[in-house]
């Protein structure tokens, strides 16, 4: 994994956007840098912090590639049904759904090497940050028929699959809906530019709280044994046994390397108790 997720840094992932952008979007933009980046060089500066490697991306890249990053994760507890005939047939696709979450955290990583030297900064980062975010915005505007840069509901069906044949008035079904009326924040029934990305906004600044909480995690394994036990990891945060019972479950301790998928669903408030103890 870590020569995969290596290569992967090498090639880029975003081209230039062509599209012309509204105010909203480039403050969504700034927020998002803002939130992860600071967690992206706190992050950097564990992974390179027992070598002088200036390759510092090289460094973090490497690091995650030991923690689990690129490993699907486990179901959240959210997808899975109490009857277990029709979580069974859900789980084939449920299960591809974590791979494609996977492969985008690597993508994101790759994203965040702009020039694919293998080295960044701050300002580098903050590149990464606006290219993936225009990236998505250019994909998303392009079943926009009439042009308008917002997206109506029948619009929106077109670029998201439907799982069901029962379509309601605007011609969604269950979950295109369920989709379209979380991003629709203002609830005027289209979608903007910034609904359009706020989404991945989120899950950039949260994948950045993910990365970050992983290294720290690593760090906390005093003997090198390759776990975290309960010890190791309330030595981080002492009020975080809640979260530990989240993460653990039925086993004793944390696998480093599987550090990453391991706090997938924590959620920002519990990351917050790992990143900001």
């Amino acid at each position: 994994m870590k020569k995969i997720i290596t290569s992967l840094l090498l090639t880029g992932l975003c081209s230039a956007s062509s599209t012309a952008v509204d105010t909203t979007v480039d403050i969504l933009i700034n927020n998002t840098a803002d939130s992860a980046i600071p967690h992206i060089i706190e992050a950097i500066e564990l992974a390179n912090q027992n070598q002088e490697n200036e390759q510092n991306y090289a460094a973090l890249a490497q690091a995650m590639g030991t923690l689990g990053l690129g490993k699907a994760p486990g179901f959240p507890a959210h997808w899975i049904s109490e009857d277990e005939e029709a979580h069974e047939h859900k789980r084939p696709e449920l299960e591809e759904r974590l791979k494609m979450f996977a492969q985008y955290d690597i993508k994101l990583l790759k994203a965040l090497d702009v020039n694919g030297d293998l080295k960044t900064d701050e300002v580098e980062l903050r590149e990464g940050v606006k290219s993936s975010l225009l990236f998505v915005l250019d994909d998303k505007l392009k079943v926009d028929g009439d042009k308008d840069k917002k997206l109506s509901p029948k619009e929106y069906a077109l670029s998201v699959p439907a799982h069901d044949e029962e379509k309601d008035e605007d011609g969604l079904d269950w979950h295109q809906r369920g989709h379209f009326d979380r991003d629709d924040k203002n609830n005027d029934g289209f979608l903007d530019q910034s609904e359009m990305i706020s989404f991945t906004a989120e899950g950039v600044i949260y994948r950045a709280a993910l990365i970050h909480s992983s290294l720290i995690l690593k760090g906390a394994d005093s003997n090198n044994d390759g776990e975290i036990s309960k010890e190791e990891f309330l030595s981080i945060n002492p009020e975080a046994e809640d979260i530990w019972k989240d993460i653990v479950k039925d086993n004793p301790s944390i696998k480093l390397e599987l550090a990453y998928p391991s706090i997938y669903w924590l959620g920002m408030d519990k990351l917050k108790m790992i990143t900001d103890a």
